[in-house]
């Protein structure tokens, strides 16, 4: 009903534009039917072919709302696949005009002759239009592609639902799986969590049907439904999916098997769980990941440090020693891990030499996760320098924190509650102990698959520690205590580098 309401709204433009006299003389229809047609009456498809006969009207504007309203506005190739798509419905009305009930009388015969007919007229039509819209497609795909590399979102937003039209009219499945995380990847970066993983289970669903992996496009769509099960917080799932795409390629080289070696150490550090393990298998792994390897490297540097590998004012070191020379994209994972790190352990002296660092990658970004990690970081940094009221002030008024606090994605929220207590905890107990019970609560609340990054459940556990809950005998701060114990426990049971008294 909605689709014919907006091909009457255009239908009526056209019939604005001419006058309704001038359409009747040209189209042969009598003008109290033109009025009609613009009102309540079914507008026929030859009423509309007549408007693009004799008008210039752009058969994919007037039937789809597609492009420009007069084929004098739109190039050749778009005209002839417009009026291509214009047969196209024709050619179904035809068929749905038939009679079929018939079948079963004397007429049949010649009925299910002119049904095949029209069902060959469509299936030629759609074949045509199929073959003219490919390159088309690819071409919106490359650029989508291209401008999603760039994080150039809005235009990507257009892109994708200009690539959605095409696709209607293309059957190539490829181009179709590229489409589709595009979209996932977009969604992603949008925040919308959930259609990201739906489409990436779509895209790894189509992908698997087809066989294993054959290509490094093959190989990325894989690797991509780990990390994006990871991004979601659903670890445990991620980290099985990733032992399976291992064992499925164990009989690979080292080389092809390294994307799938690597994802399962990653999640099975997050998890958390054998960390010996998990830090083996990144080792293996590392050397064959090539420019990928390069640009996260970071995630290793956070095994390293969890696992006690490398200290953190040495890990710091590093990272400032070689910051310069980091590619952009490698500058952003390295903000954000970097300082997820020193603010899981609380030292606010790696905070302040971080600061310089992250700022740009971090803000520029313009994701409000990642301006709240930085404004979080800037204002515990001003909170250990004496200027804890102030810094609180300040970033609790903040919209972008605001906003985080409200965010529909549990994760978030739970975030969130663990900076503001960690925040105001160095001015207020009673105030800190409001935000510590929302994070309490938020954990609670999140589907037993699901999970915050295994830092921010650390830093949760110091600001336990860090209030003291032993002295309080509330069922939160109890419940509270007991499960920062254990994961106190579990961490150091699984080789984790965690102090004792946690």
């Amino acid at each position: 009903m909605r689709e014919t309401e907006s091909l009457r709204t255009r239908v009526a433009r056209v019939i604005h534009d001419h006058g309704q006299a001038k359409v009747a003389r040209r189209t042969g229809v009598p003008q109290s039917s033109v009025s009609r047609y613009a009102k309540d009456r079914r507008i026929p498809a030859a009423f509309c072919s007549e408007l693009v006969r004799h008008f210039g009207v752009n058969p994919a504007w007037l039937l789809a709302g597609e492009g420009e309203a007069y084929l004098t506005d739109i190039t050749g190739a778009t005209a002839r696949t417009a009026g291509e798509l214009l047969e196209l419905v024709q050619a179904m009305e035809r068929v749905s005009r038939l009679k079929l009930g018939s079948l079963a009388g004397r007429g049949h015969a010649s009925v299910l002759r002119e049904l095949n007919a029209q069902l060959q007229r469509y299936e030629h039509i759609r074949s045509k239009l199929n073959a003219r819209t490919r390159p088309i497609f690819a071409r919106i795909i490359k650029e989508l592609e291209a401008t999603l590399e760039e994080g150039r979102l809005d235009l990507g937003d257009h892109l994708a639902r200009a690539a959605g039209q095409i696709a209607r009219l293309c059957d190539d499945p490829q181009l179709h799986i590229e489409l589709e995380q595009s979209r996932a990847y977009l969604a992603f970066e949008r925040g919308h969590l959930d259609e990201a993983l739906e489409r990436q289970r779509q895209v790894f669903g189509r992908h698997i049907v087809g066989g294993l992996a054959e290509t490094e496009l093959d190989r990325q769509k894989e690797h991509n439904m780990v990390m994006t099960l990871a991004r979601v917080g659903r670890y445990a799932e991620a980290y099985r999916v990733a032992r399976a795409l291992h064992a499925l390629h164990s009989h690979r080289d080292d080389a092809f098997r390294a994307l799938y070696v690597a994802a399962e150490g990653i999640t099975q550090l997050e998890i958390p769980q054998d960390g010996a393990n998990a830090l083996r298998l990144m080792h293996e792994a590392w050397p064959h990941l090539g420019e990928w390897g390069v640009i996260n490297r970071a995630v290793l540097t956070n095994a390293h440090e969890w696992m006690g590998v490398e200290s953190l004012p040495a890990c710091v070191d590093t990272l400032c020693a070689t910051w310069s020379g980091r590619p952009d994209a490698a500058r952003f994972i390295d903000a954000v891990t970097y300082v997820r790190i020193a603010l899981s352990r609380d030292d606010h002296a790696a905070t302040r030499r971080l600061l310089p660092l992250i700022e740009k990658p971090l803000v520029q970004s313009k994701q409000p996760f990642f301006v709240g990690l930085y404004l979080r970081a800037a204002g515990l940094a001003d909170a250990h320098d004496g200027r804890a009221r102030s810094a609180w002030r300040t970033y609790r008024v903040n919209t972008t924190v605001r906003s985080l606090a409200e965010s529909n994605d549990p994760r978030i929220r739970f975030a969130a509650a663990v900076a503001a207590c960690q925040l105001v905890r160095m001015i207020s107990a009673r105030e800190a102990w409001v935000h510590l019970e929302e994070a309490e609560a938020v954990l609670d609340s999140m589907p037993d698959d699901v999970a915050p990054p295994l830092r921010e459940r650390w830093a949760h556990a110091q600001n336990i520690r860090a209030l003291d809950t032993g002295r309080r005998r509330s069922r939160v701060a109890k419940s509270a205590r007991l499960r920062a114990d254990e994961w106190a426990h579990r961490l150091r049971a699984c080789g984790f580098d965690v102090p004792k008294g946690v």
